[in-house]
């Protein structure tokens, strides 16, 4: 098996809210209910909010084709993605100076990222 120890211990977490698949599932339900509401708020820049909520089922329907059975790190890894894409559309949009320290956020969470899935799909 090729997953890191990041993608265990978040397992183990899931184990220690309930026993099973329920637990680890919670946590996939979280982690894409807060990707669908990044995504929304992405959609809202671009489209209005009927539109954006459309949008935002036509993904949703698309995960349930490809996360398949689920228990996946791209499930982990959206929310973080989504919040990186979130705020550079929203840096862009809102036409703000460019300031180092909004940079600084957006590039350490794009870098974690990298590094959680490093620790996830290779050691």
């Amino acid at each position: 098996d090729h997953k890191g120890p990041i993608l265990f211990w978040i397992q183990a977490l899931g184990q220690l809210i309930s026993e099973g698949r329920n637990g680890i599932f919670l946590i996939q339900i979280i982690s894409l209910t807060i990707t669908n509401i990044l995504w929304y708020k992405i959609a809202n820049y671009f489209c209005s909010s009927k539109h954006s909520i459309y949008a935002i089922l036509v993904a949703t329907s698309f995960w349930m084709v490809f996360f398949e059975e689920g228990n996946l790190s791209e499930e982990l890894s959206l929310p973080f993605l989504s919040l990186c894409l979130f705020l550079t559309i929203k840096w862009i949009h809102d036409k703000e100076r460019f300031k180092s320290q909004k940079i600084f956020k957006i590039s350490f969470i794009y870098i974690r990222n990298l590094f959680k899935n490093y620790l996830i799909s290779f050691t």
